[in-house]
C-alpha cells in the first residue's frame, strides 16, 4: 500500500495512508494526488519530482513537554533519570522544573554532549531534529 498526498498550489492539504489505489483525481482548482514521500504531511510544499519541503517553524514551534524530550533518549531515559553522576542529575533537575523544552535552545547541544560524555548512549543528532508529533508539542 502507498500514501498520497493531495496537492493544492504546491502545498500539501491532505494525506491518504495505505491506500491500495491512487485516490481519484482532483479537477477543482488544480488540485491533484502524488504519491507522499518520508514523513510529508499537511503543510509541507511539494515540487514537481515528488520534492516535499517541511515548513519553516514558527518561533515557540520546537518546544516540547519535558517527558517527551525524556522519551527522546529511547534505552537510556531511565539510566540518566537514575544517574547519581552530580553533572546528569543537575542537567535532570534543570529539565524537570520547566514547563517545556525548547529544542532551538542554544544550550541544549552542550547538555546533551555531557550526557554523551557521561557515557550515555543518545542520538543528538535524533532528539534534536527528529519531527515533533502533536502528542510531543507543548501547548499552553
Amino acid at each position: 500500500m502507498t500514501k498520497y498526498a493531495l496537492i493544492n498550489s504546491s502545498n500539501i492539504v491532505e494525506t491518504v495512508v495505505d491506500n491500495p489505489t491512487k485516490p481519484d483525481t482532483f479537477t477543482e482548482n488544480g488540485a491533484h494526488w502524488e504519491i507522499l514521500a518520508g514523513n510529508a504531511g499537511p503543510g509541507w510544499s511539494w515540487a514537481t519530482g515528488n520534492v516535499y519541503t517541511a515548513p519553516t517553524p514558527a518561533p515557540g514551534s520546537l518546544r516540547i513537554t519535558v517527558g517527551s524530550f525524556f522519551d527522546r533518549f529511547k534505552e537510556a531515559k531511565y539510566p540518566i533519570l537514575a544517574s547519581t553522576d552530580p553533572m546528569v542529575k543537575a542537567l535532570v533537575t534543570d529539565c524537570i522544573v520547566r514547563r517545556y523544552i525548547d529544542l532551538a535552545d542554544s544550550q541544549l547541544p552542550g547538555g546533551l554532549a555531557m550526557l554523551s560524555a557521561a557515557g550515555f548512549g543518545i542520538d543528538t543528532d535524533e532528539i534534536l531534529h527528529a519531527p515533533i508529533s502533536d502528542d510531543e508539542r507543548f501547548t499552553a
